[in-house]
């Protein structure tokens, strides 16, 4: 496999994959790890379309398992089918995204909760810290082993179909209301950066990172105990 990781813009990543093509093996996958443009946009006009995809990891890729894989129009089946084994050979999780959308699956969905954030800051009802308490203390914690899904479904006597019964109205509401699309400010986005330093100073983020890569270890251990009921 041929992986590539370059600038965010189509024209880069075509000229960087083409080159590849180019040299790479007949048989050899050739992999960009964008994280959020379509592959589409740019794998089209390689030689040989069909062993091109996009795979995907999450920072810090050395510590969690997450990887997308996500193929185009052309890729063929064989292509996706040696790309997720290898990955689970290197002992990845791999998910494959059944169709193409820009940001893939997880991007998607921390976009989303991000925005939401902003709109939440910015409008005065929390601070960022308040905000990354709530998620470490109560969102993280829950959908650490089970995922929001599951959570839901654990969380009524009669599974899921029963919370969406209960809640379906009240998250429908607030959804509504939600600012995923929060037209945020830079100097909004600035306030939000100096919250941050001032308890995570930008001299200080190695410290920091390696105190995070810790606790990503040790939620990892509690995740392989393989203890479930």
């Amino acid at each position: 496999m041929s992986r590539k990781a370059c600038a965010r813009t189509v024209a880069v990543k075509r000229q960087v994959l083409a080159g590849i093509a180019r040299h790479a093996p007949a048989d050899a996958v050739l992999a960009s790890s964008t994280s959020a443009l379509p592959g589409s946009s740019f794998l089209g006009d390689i030689e040989g379309p069909e062993r091109a995809l996009v795979v995907h990891p999450v920072n810090p890729p050395a510590l969690i398992p997450l990887v997308e894989i996500c193929g185009t129009d052309q890729t063929a089946a064989d292509t996706v089918e040696r790309t997720r084994a290898f990955m689970e050979s290197l002992g990845m999780r791999p998910v494959v995204l059944r169709r193409e959308i820009a940001g893939f699956l997880l991007n998607r969905l921390q976009y989303t909760l991000v925005a939401e954030a902003m709109h939440l800051v910015g409008e005065g009802y929390c601070t960022a810290e308040e905000i990354d308490i709530v998620m470490t203390q109560g969102l993280a914690l829950r959908w650490l082993s089970v995922g929001p899904f599951a959570t839901a479904h654990l969380n009524a006597a009669d599974g899921f179909a029963g919370f969406v019964a209960r809640l379906g109205p009240m998250m429908r509401r607030m959804g509504a209301e939600a600012r995923t699309t929060y037209p945020w400010t830079e100097q909004q986005a600035a306030a939000i950066h100096a919250e941050l330093c001032r308890r995570m100073p930008v001299e200080a983020l190695p410290l920091w990172q390696a105190w995070r890569d810790r606790r990503i270890l040790a939620a990892r251990r509690l995740q392989e105990m393989g203890d479930e009921p």
